[in-house]
């Protein structure tokens, strides 16, 4: 689970910190107060990319910490983003790429957006709905089809991405220019990049204080040599002779510091290593120009030519594949995607009556899903096109989704599958920023309702204008945005409301103020929800 989120001089957020509990997490406020910018917060968490115009201005940077909780270990995540626009990614006390970290996060935790609903019109999205429910056969079909069209897919780029050999040469020896570039760079040792300045300047300043001790004791060997004269001098004078104890101690002293600073003259020419940082700058700074600003970016150029590499030189092995070979290919890519179509078929018809009872309960009684089949020549995923088909008005008959729902339906739909979808993957966070806008009424207590019963097990945090939803929630967060009189600005604070302020916070999300009967509705609207199991 998320524990709490620190958000530090991020938009209009000075130091905030939300604390969130296991089960439905609500977090509601005027529009314009900040509620989505939390989201935005979370999505740095998630490894997604984060304008520094987010940074709060005159400020330096702004920082984002995740405390979490996974199988019983907590972990720290954290995004500094500068306002020059260098983001730097922590895990626990670690840097790491911004690649590792969407990696790990996103194992833990999903965001959906306002718009996030579209994805149900996407085939791929749907495919892999259906593909959640195929059974151990279901499974291999879809492994045997796959690796056909990995095949199938090497073959098509030998004949038509590339028009003819000394293209694919030509393109070769491009990223290969490149990856031999970005290869003057030790990659691997990002501290070493990401801190190349502060590490030029220790270097400088420590060669420049040899010269300097190297200087002094040119002098002060100097000064010693003066005063041996001057002691022989001394010698052989009677009135000079009352000074020569007083200018043997100075000899003497001036012959112990130069004892002493002399065994700091062997230390190590740091020319080279100022030469070797200054070649590594340079090259960074060049590359940067080239590839992207961070060093992130830098990496992943490298990780995608060499993969590009390796796919061209694998065209170059099977340049001798002759093009007959394409009808065998998708002779057996039908053959192949057939079978798997025979299997989605089945889970298909699983989902529909499961999902058809999860729009009852969101009143959508009546309501049909259909998942179509419609063929196609062979694509990444399959033979036959996937679609949604809905009918939500009796005797209407079934239409692609797209053109038969309202958003307010297109929301619920998509929550009665991910009771189903959420639950496979196993992730134990999601996150919601205001799926349920434009529903109300019952409708709305339905959302609720079900919201409830989805966090029953996993954690669910949700930004919402719905009182329905926000009555459901044991955890119960407030966005006020205030002017601060002093430095005549905006800034939100964040607030975990005790039963009593819940009250009054519905009651306003009910009617826009609180009064008597606002209240009213407010209590009755809390009994109803939370006699709900």
């Amino acid at each position: 689970m998320l524990k709490s989120l620190s958000i530090s001089q991020f938009g209009i957020y000075e130091n905030v910190v939300l604390e969130f509990d296991q089960g439905l997490n609500v977090i509601t406020g005027e529009t314009g107060s900040g509620k989505s910018l939390i989201i935005s917060a979370l999505g740095a968490i998630r490894g997604l990319r984060v304008d520094s115009a987010y940074v709060r201005s005159n400020q330096e940077e702004a920082r984002i910490s995740a405390i979490f909780e996974i199988d019983g270990k907590e972990q720290k995540v954290t995004r500094v983003i500068s306002a020059k626009g260098k983001t730097t990614s922590i895990i626990n006390d670690d840097v790491v790429t911004l690649a590792n970290l969407n990696e790990l996060t996103s194992s833990w935790f999903d965001v959906i957006g306002q718009n996030s609903s579209q994805i149900i019109f996407e085939h791929d999205f749907i495919a892999k709905i259906i593909d959640s429910e195929l059974s151990d056969k279901g499974l291999i079909e879809k492994q045997n089809y796959e690796n056909l069209w990995k095949q199938f897919k090497t073959f098509l780029e030998l004949n038509q991405r590339y028009e003819n050999k000394q293209k694919i040469l030509q393109q070769k020896d491009i990223l290969e220019f490149q990856l031999n570039e970005l290869k003057t760079l030790d990659l691997e040792n990002v501290d070493e990049l990401l801190d190349i300045n502060a590490r030029i300047d220790g270097i400088v300043a420590q060669n420049e204080n040899k010269e300097l001790l190297y200087n002094f004791l040119e002098e002060l060997t100097q000064s010693q040599k003066e005063l041996d004269a001057a002691i022989h001098t001394a010698t052989k004078n009677a009135y000079l002779q009352n000074h020569l104890a007083e200018l043997k101690t100075a000899s003497n002293i001036v012959n112990d510091v130069v004892v002493k600073e002399e065994s700091n003259t062997n230390i190590e020419n740091l020319d080279d290593e100022i030469n070797r940082l200054m070649s590594v700058k340079y090259a960074l700074d060049s590359l940067s120009k080239k590839y992207g600003p961070e060093v992130d970016d830098l990496i992943l150029h490298k990780k995608t030519i060499t993969q590009e590499l390796d796919d061209i030189n694998q065209v170059l092995d099977l340049w001798d594949i002759q093009s007959e070979k394409r009808d065998e290919y998708v002779s057996s890519l039908k053959s192949a995607g057939e079978a798997l179509a025979k299997e989605r078929e089945k889970s298909a018809n699983n989902i529909e009556d499961r999902v058809k009872e999860n729009l009852k309960k969101l009143l959508m009684d009546g309501s049909s899903i259909k998942f179509s089949f419609n063929e196609i020549a062979p694509n990444s995923l399959g033979v036959h096109e996937l679609e949604l088909l809905v009918e939500t008005n009796k005797n209407e008959g079934l239409k692609p989704i797209e053109k038969a729902v309202s958003g307010g339906e297109l929301a619920r739909i998509l929550l009665a599958f991910w009771q189903n979808i959420n639950s496979n993957e196993s992730k134990e966070i999601l996150i919601c920023d205001e799926i349920d806008a434009g529903i109300g009424g019952e409708t709305g207590i339905a959302i609720g309702k079900e919201m409830k019963n989805l966090s029953s097990n996993r954690q669910l945090i949700c930004v919402t204008h719905l009182s329905q939803v926000a009555a459901c929630a044991p955890n119960h967060i407030f966005v006020e945005k205030n002017v601060d009189e002093k430095e005549q600005r905006n800034v939100s604070t964040v607030k975990n409301l005790n039963e009593n302020e819940k009250l009054y916070e519905l009651a306003r999300m009910l009617s826009g103020s609180q009064t008597t009967s606002a209240l009213e509705h407010a209590k009755e609207l809390l009994v109803e929800l939370n006699n709900v199991n």
